[in-house]
């Protein structure tokens, strides 16, 4: 079995199997710690959301670093199933921990209103929708003024965004992998 390792935190260097899911892309973990050095401290205490989970590396990785809580959304019920058994056997079962097993946009038209501070979205390279979430995000009141969103897309076709106040504030380019970094009150627009 396939499996990733936490870089930092309390779970440092501990492994969290990975199911063997048609379209499942773990988050290489170069990547991963490329991502948490740019937020730095801004993980501490902070309300996650980690969207098109899959592994749920993201949310794992930042509740290890110090977020104060953590909610994963996937569709894919064997990615589901593995989160929980992970989760498990990290003996993280608070309420403060939470899975979601529901399409995104479904679950961000039910959650509306809940703001949080950090958003991963980490969806399929040829997910149709990309272009439309950080507008679904805005449109639902999950964000305030000071939240980063980290959208994961392909660095071979990066999203063309339609609409929405986020503004880019940083591109990384990883291999296949694209990192940009936004919010809603800084930065010049790079995207």
């Amino acid at each position: 079995m396939a499996h990733i390792r936490i870089i930092a935190g309390m779970w440092r260097g501990r492994c969290i199997n990975v199911a063997r899911c048609r379209g499942l892309k773990p988050t290489q973990g170069r990547v991963r710690e490329a991502v948490f050095s740019m937020l730095g401290p801004e993980i501490i205490e902070a309300r996650v959301l980690d969207l098109c989970a899959g592994t749920g590396a993201y949310g794992i990785e930042a509740y290890s670093r110090g977020a104060s809580s953590v909610s994963w959304v996937e569709v894919n019920r064997d990615a589901v199933k593995m989160l929980r058994k992970n989760l498990r056997a990290l003996k993280l079962e608070s309420n403060e921990a939470r899975i979601y097993c529901e399409d995104v946009f479904r679950w961000l038209k039910q959650v509306r209103g809940v703001a949080f501070d950090i958003i991963f979205a980490d969806p399929p390279y040829d997910w149709p929708e990309v272009s439309y979430l950080e507008l679904f995000i805005h449109s639902q009141k999950i964000a305030h003024s000071e939240t980063i969103l980290v959208l994961e897309t392909s660095s071979r076709m990066p999203p063309v965004l339609v609409g929405g106040n986020w503004c880019c504030y940083e591109k990384r380019k990883y291999g296949e992998t694209c990192v940009s970094f936004y919010n809603l009150h800084q930065g010049l627009n790079l995207a």
